[in-house]
C-alpha cells in the first residue's frame, strides 16, 4: 500500500527534472543562436570587390554601353569610378573594396570630370542618359553584388524614310516645334531633368545615305507631358522637302516613330507607333569615306568591315562613300516577274548578235565574241550602256501583277534591293575572277545564267553567267529557268 501512495509523488518528481532540464538546454541554446547572427552581420560587412550587374537589358545592350560611372557617398573625393561590362558584370579598372552598406550611383555616359554633387548642362544633339535604380545588394564569399536597373532620362524620335526612287540620297533632316527640347541639366545622383529648353528649337542631323537603306535617324530629345506639333524638313538631292504633324507626349524612356514617305515630289506620314520603352541605342557615325571593296552591307543599312549575323551582302563597287553590293546568295525561288514592260529593249553592241562571251581570254573558236571594256563608253541604245539597273527595275515593277511585287518584297532584305543591269553582272563577274581563291566563305559563288532587267525583245530578256562569261538574250519572260541575285546599293 506504501509503495502504491509513493507512485505519483515519484511521477511528479520526474516531471519536474525534465521540465527542469529542458528549460536548462533553451537557456544554453540562445547565446549559441545570437553568436550565428553576429558572425553573419560581421561577415557581411567585411570589404570586398564590388561588381555591378544590371538587370532587365539584353547583353547585345549591355555591350553597346560598354562602361557606367559610379559614385560613392563614403568612398574618395566623390569623383565618378569608371565601371567597364566583361560580358557579365560591370567592374572597375582598379578593385574598389566595399561592404553590403554600400549605396552606389549609376549613371551613363561615364565622365571622369563629374564629382556627385555637379550638375550637368547638355545641348542639342543629345545622347542617350540613364540612370540606376538600386534594386537590391548581394553578399557572396569573394565579392559584393550591387543589382540596378538602369533607366533612360531622354525620349527618342525616329524617323524612317521611303522613297519612289531607289537613288535618292538624304542630306540633311531638321526638326522644330514646341514639344522639342534643345537644352537641359541632368542631376545625375537623383536622376533628374530641370530647366528644359527649347520652345520652337530646331535640331538637326546631317546624313548622306540612300533614303530607301533601311536605316534608322534616331534624335534623343527631352521628355516632355505634353504632344504637339512639328515641322520636318528634309533635304533629298538638294531639294527641300516639309511637312507638318502632330506627336504625343515624349515621355522618359518612351520611343515615337514616324514612317515617313517621299513619293511624286511629297513628303508624308505613311505610319507611326508609340511604345514606353526601347533597348539602348547605340550611335552610328553616319559619314565614313573608308569603304572598300570586300566590306559587308548590313540588313540596317550599316557597312562593316567584318562579317556578323546582320550581313547581307559584299561590297563589289565603292568610291570609299557609296556603291554596290551583291547578295551574298540566290533568291532561293526564282521570282517570275510576269508580264513585266520596263519600256525599252536593247541590242548588243553591234547591233545583231545576241549571244557570246564577252571576255577575250574565255573566247572559244566560232563563237560569237562581244568584247566588253569598262573603259569604253557604250551607247544607251545597247544592252552594255545601261550602268545601273535602278531605273529599268523600278519600271518592272510597275509593270508586274501585285502577286510578283509582293512575293519580291518578302524577299528583300534591304529596301535598296534590285535587279542589275547586263553591265552590273559583267563587273560582278570581273570582280570575281579578280577575287579568285579570295572569297570569304560566307559569299556563295554563282552558278549559271542569272537575269538581268535589260530586255532584249517583247517577251525576251538578257541573261549572263558570271562564271563563264556567257551572254544570252533569248531568255523567256515567261518560262525562264535563269537565276536571280540582288544588287544593293548604300
Amino acid at each position: 500500500m506504501k509503495t502504491k501512495a509513493l507512485l505519483p509523488v515519484f511521477t511528479l518528481f520526474c516531471i519536474l527534472v525534465c521540465s527542469c532540464g529542458n528549460k536548462s538546454e533553451k537557456t544554453e541554446a540562445l547565446p549559441a543562436h545570437n553568436v550565428t547572427e553576429q558572425v553573419k552581420e560581421d561577415w557581411t560587412k567585411v570589404e570586398k570587390p564590388l561588381e555591378i550587374i544590371v538587370a532587365g537589358r539584353e547583353k547585345e545592350e549591355l555591350e553597346a554601353i560598354g562602361s557606367i560611372a559610379v559614385w560613392f557617398e563614403c568612398i574618395g573625393d566623390n569623383k565618378a569610378v569608371e565601371f567597364h561590362y566583361d560580358g557579365l558584370s560591370f567592374k572597375p579598372l582598379s578593385s574598389v573594396h566595399t561592404d553590403s552598406s554600400v549605396k552606389p550611383v549609376v549613371f551613363y555616359p561615364f565622365n571622369p570630370g563629374i564629382s556627385l554633387s555637379d550638375t550637368l548642362t547638355v545641348q542639342s544633339p543629345l545622347s542617350q542618359y540613364l540612370t540606376g535604380n538600386l534594386s537590391y545588394i548581394e553578399t557572396k564569399e569573394d565579392k559584393i553584388l550591387a543589382a540596378v536597373e538602369l533607366q533612360d532620362l531622354t525620349a527618342l524620335l525616329r524617323f524612317k524614310f521611303q522613297s519612289d526612287e531607289l537613288t535618292d540620297i538624304l542630306e540633311s533632316v531638321k526638326i522644330s516645334g514646341s514639344c522639342i527640347k534643345t537644352s537641359s541639366k541632368i542631376i545625375p545622383v537623383k536622376g533628374e531633368i530641370i530647366d528644359s529648353e527649347g520652345n520652337s528649337g530646331i535640331s538637326e542631323t546631317i546624313t548622306d545615305c540612300f533614303l530607301n537603306n533601311g536605316r534608322s535617324l534616331d534624335f534623343h530629345l527631352m521628355p516632355t507631358e505634353d504632344g504637339g506639333d512639328i515641322e520636318i524638313s528634309i533635304k533629298v538631292d538638294g531639294n527641300i522637302y516639309q511637312l507638318s504633324t502632330t506627336i504625343p507626349p515624349l515621355r522618359k524612356g518612351s520611343i515615337t516613330e514616324l514612317r515617313l514617305k517621299l513619293m511624286n515630289g511629297r513628303l508624308s506620314v505613311g505610319s507611326s507607333w508609340v511604345d514606353t520603352k526601347h533597348p539602348f541605342i547605340k550611335q552610328v557615325a553616319l559619314h565614313t569615306d573608308s569603304i572598300k571593296q570586300g566590306y559587308w552591307l548590313q540588313n540596317d543599312g550599316i557597312v562593316s568591315p567584318g562579317y556578323n549575323e546582320k550581313s547581307i551582302a559584299l561590297v563589289i563597287e565603292t568610291d570609299g562613300k557609296h556603291g554596290k553590293a551583291v547578295a551574298l546568295k540566290d533568291i532561293p525561288n526564282p521570282i517570275h516577274f510576269i508580264p513585266f514592260h520596263c519600256g525599252k529593249t536593247f541590242d548588243t553592241v553591234d547591233g545583231k548578235e545576241k549571244e557570246g562571251c564577252f571576255k577575250g581570254s574565255y573566247f572559244i573558236e566560232n563563237e560569237e565574241l562581244i568584247e566588253f571594256s569598262p573603259s569604253v563608253r557604250y551607247s544607251d541604245k545597247c544592252a552594255l550602256g545601261v550602268a545601273t539597273g535602278t531605273g529599268l527595275f523600278q519600271e518592272l515593277i510597275k509593270s508586274t501583277s501585285e502577286e510578283s511585287r509582293k512575293e519580291f518584297m518578302e524577299v528583300l532584305e534591304s529596301p535598296c534591293g534590285y535587279l542589275p543591269s547586263l553591265r552590273e553582272l559583267i563587273q560582278l563577274s570581273s570582280f570575281l575572277i579578280s577575287k579568285e581563291g579570295n572569297l570569304p566563305d560566307q559569299f556563295i559563288m554563282p552558278e549559271g545564267f542569272y537575269m538581268t532587267v535589260c530586255e532584249s525583245g517583247e517577251d525576251t530578256f538578257y541573261s549572263l553567267n558570271p562564271v563563264t562569261c556567257r551572254i544570252s538574250a533569248f531568255n523567256s519572260k515567261k518560262y525562264s529557268n535563269a537565276k536571280q541575285r540582288l544588287f544593293y546599293l548604300f
